[in-house]
Order: C-alpha cells, then sequence, then structure tokens
C-alpha cells in the first residue's frame, strides 16, 4: 500500500493537556479520520475498520 505523509502543527503543549504520548495523539488522529471519512461516505466501511489503513497512517503521520 503506497502512503502520503502529512504534517500537522499543534500547540506545544496540546499533549500535556491531553496526558497522551505522541504516538498516541498519532492513533487519535488517525481514528478520528476514519471515522469522519466514513461518517461523510468518502471511506467505505471495510476500509474504515481495516487496522492495516489505519496503522499505515499513524506511519504516514509520523516525521
Amino acid at each position: 500500500m503506497n502512503t502520503q505523509s502529512i504534517s500537522v502543527n499543534f500547540p506545544a503543549d496540546i499533549l500535556l493537556a491531553l496526558n497522551e504520548t505522541e504516538n498516541e495523539l498519532r492513533q487519535r488522529i488517525c481514528f478520528a479520520l476514519a471515522v469522519q471519512l466514513y461518517k461523510t461516505q468518502k471511506l467505505p466501511l471495510s476500509s474504515a475498520i481495516n487496522p492495516m489503513l489505519i496503522s499505515s497512517n499513524l506511519y504516514a503521520l509520523q516525521s
């Protein structure tokens, strides 16, 4: 599977405020993206729940 990388800027203290690690935030973002894409009918359910898609997105979001 080909992946695309993106960069997301957020306040430096967001990890402290969320009490999460960088990896946990990446997982949260990928999960939220998959759910939102399914809700807006941009992604079929089979793709939204595919762990490989979410894992690939986790690596794509890493800088």
